[in-house]
């Protein structure tokens, strides 16, 4: 039995968006008998997502070395990290265990690794081109790791535009959520608005007098209520990452906005392959307007949008990795 320790960072300045993806992970290696354990530089605000999981919190960007000095050779890491330095990248690939590297786009140097990076076309981006010989890449969605909730849904798109989901992520670090509630529910008011509200919003009390019959308001949910918030909408407004993918493999159609820069270049390529609207960056002038010209679209030519659905989005990618780690 191989024991697993998932590196990572989450809460407060980190955000929720490494944890809720390393979630993944965790419930395959335990659906497939081995021990695994979250390492967590961060705070307690992810408890919740976290739920009966195993969890330590620890400062190990501060002291890697020490935890590698204490796990078995029987071990396994799984690293999902922005602030991972190249020392620390140095120290994995020479500490004698399997190493596997969760990557958005290849900013440090690995040996004897294994990187995945499941975004959309990553298998076609430069950074890829000139491979390390001693590691393994897994690239592309065939190797995209959804949630447990997500493994078996459904990923045909809807025939109506009457709900909407708003989601922002855990902490909605630009504050978004309550003026696009409010703008959507000025302009449309006789759409169904389902709002995610995560447990690092530091605004929740601007929700209190948005709330009305036709708003639903979702404080904190976990996966499988995600999941079910998700099939209760059809379409969503939503910032990149993680969410896009759960979001597409709900069938939802989705308008997405750049919250943070890193996110750029995969709406981007989102936007290429007509896999959704893109409403312009979270500081643009005129942001609301353009989510708005983009729910009218969905409303107006709701056939358009459902025969865009080219792209299929394998749910069970996390088993691959797994399956080629081993």
């Amino acid at each position: 039995m191989l024991r697993y320790i998932i590196l990572t960072e989450g809460g407060g300045k980190y955000g929720l968006g490494h944890v809720a993806r390393c979630i993944s992970f965790y419930d395959a290696i335990e659906q497939q008998g081995d021990d695994v354990a979250f390492v967590i530089q961060g705070d307690r605000s992810v408890d919740k997502l976290i739920g009966n999981r195993k969890v330590f919190f620890k400062d190990w960007h501060s002291n890697l070395s020490e935890i590698l000095e204490n796990i078995s050779k029987s071990s396994a890491i799984i690293v999902d990290s922005y602030y991972l330095s190249q020392m620390d990248a140095d120290l994995l690939s020479s500490c004698g265990v399997k190493v596997l590297i969760i990557e958005d786009f290849l900013r440090l140097n690995y040996t004897d690794t294994t990187i995945v990076d499941w975004s959309l076309g990553a298998e076609y981006l430069s950074c890829y081109s000139n491979k390390e010989k001693t590691n393994t890449y897994l690239l592309g969605t065939t190797y995209l790791a959804l949630r447990k909730p997500f493994w078996n849904v459904a990923t045909e798109g809807r025939n109506s535009y009457n709900s909407l989901l708003i989601t922002m992520g855990g902490s909605d670090i630009r504050k978004l959520s309550s003026s696009l509630l409010s703008s959507i529910k000025c302009n449309f008011p006789y759409l169904h608005i389902n709002v995610v509200i995560g447990p690092s919003f530091e605004n929740i009390s601007e929700f209190q007098d948005l709330k009305m019959d036709n708003v639903d308001m979702y404080f904190s949910p976990n996966e499988e209520e995600m999941c079910e918030i998700m099939a209760q909408s059809d379409f969503a407004i939503s910032g990149g990452g993680q969410t896009l993918y759960e979001l597409y493999a709900m069938g939802l159609s989705i308008i997405a906005i750049e919250l943070i820069e890193n996110q750029h270049d995969e709406l981007k390529k989102w936007k290429e392959y007509s896999m959704l609207q893109f409403a312009g960056k979270w500081n643009d002038s005129n942001l609301l307007e353009r989510v708005n010209e983009s729910i009218s679209k969905h409303l107006d030519c709701s056939d358009c949008f459902m025969s865009r659905r080219k792209q299929p989005i394998d749910t069970k990618g996390v088993f691959r990795i797994l399956n080629s780690f081993n």
